[in-house]
């Protein structure tokens, strides 16, 4: 991820991106988990739609919010409790985590939603060599350390218990 996320985060792109994401949530609820934090900027969109927000990052994140509670925690070791969220938002995190416990994130995952899970993830991406290319477009990205790639199939075997919607 860029250094300067405000650049980044205004493109054209990466705002159609999170459009699309959250078209696939719901519009109110109770709460939600927000994997991968960062600095809240996802966490403070959802807060617009649910109650409460839960924005998990390896390091504590440093949001001040009314209805986000900021926690340290790995999503492969999760203390949540089964259907503990309406939702749960994982953006641009799978691609980062360590392959041998991809398959236990993504278990914890579809374990502590009550009703809906979104996903993003680059697709089709070419981890070879240390280069990254978009199947889609052709266009080079930057090795921001993605470890894994994505087509349907394979979040269809990460996520067995879930319905792949879009």
């Amino acid at each position: 991820m860029p250094s300067d996320l405000t650049s980044y985060r205004s493109s054209l792109a990466e705002q159609q991106r999170i459009a699309d994401l959250f078209a696939l949530l719901p519009a109110s609820g109770c709460n939600a988990l927000d994997i991968g934090a960062r600095d809240g900027y996802l966490s403070r969109m959802l807060a617009e739609r649910f109650d409460r927000v839960v924005a998990l990052d390896l390091e504590k994140p440093d949001i001040e919010h009314p209805k986000i509670v900021p926690m340290q925690g790995n999503i492969a070791d999760s203390k949540f409790s089964d259907n503990q969220f309406d939702a749960v938002l994982c953006a641009e995190v799978l691609e980062h985590i360590p392959p041998h416990l991809l398959t236990r994130s993504c278990h914890e995952i579809a374990r502590i939603a009550r009703n809906k899970v979104v996903i993003g993830v680059p697709y089709r991406q070419d981890l070879r060599c240390g280069r990254t290319t978009c199947a889609n477009c052709g266009k080079t990205n930057p090795p921001w350390g993605h470890v894994n790639s994505f087509d349907e199939n394979r979040l269809r075997m990460l996520f067995p218990a879930l319905i792949l919607e879009k």
